[in-house]
């Protein structure tokens, strides 16, 4: 039986290494595919795929898709989508926006800590998650990043608690 698990780990590991990973070589299509990101007035945004999540709906072996974007006027949109497995195929819910307006003291703390972090210039490259990707959008000071996660993980943790915080 041991045999047969480290089989299944191995095939598991494979299919999603070879199937699913993103290239760390291959340029990302995130603006094309998420046209919020193209907007000047975006601050920060985080786009987060989980496989194997507990849906919504409570049901085991989604696929879930939040996302935050906050925006220079304190705008905070957060979203939330997912992918149900069902006998008839797969079905996709997506939820109600939820949004909300940060106070400017709680944007001046986030803003001083994106500077304050290094994240703009510090680099942040690192090994993909398997099964769990996080893409995180900067705009600030002229500066447009793109981080994946987990690079610069406690750098972003530090503004996500800021961001949940205020909002």
């Amino acid at each position: 039986s041991v045999v047969l698990l480290l089989g299944g780990y191995l095939a598991y590991r494979y299919f999603f290494y070879t199937c699913c990973a993103p290239s760390k070589s291959a340029p990302t299509d995130s603006k094309v595919n998420d046209s919020v990101l193209n907007d000047p007035d975006l601050l920060y945004a985080k786009r987060v795929t989980i496989g194997l999540c507990r849906t919504r709906q409570g049901d085991e072996g989604g696929t879930c898709y939040p996302k935050t974007s906050l925006y220079f006027s304190g705008k905070l949109v957060t979203e939330w989508s997912e992918v149900v497995m069902e006998l008839e195929g797969d079905k996709r819910i997506t939820y109600p926006a939820v949004e909300k307006t940060l106070n400017k003291n709680s944007m001046n703390k986030i803003i001083k800590q994106i500077r304050d972090s290094g994240v703009l210039t510090k680099p942040c490259e690192a090994e993909p998650v398997m099964d769990f990707y996080v893409n995180y959008f900067i705009n600030l000071d002229g500066v447009e990043r793109e981080i994946g996660f987990p690079g610069c993980e406690a750098e972003l943790n530090q503004i996500d608690k800021l961001i949940d915080a205020a909002g």
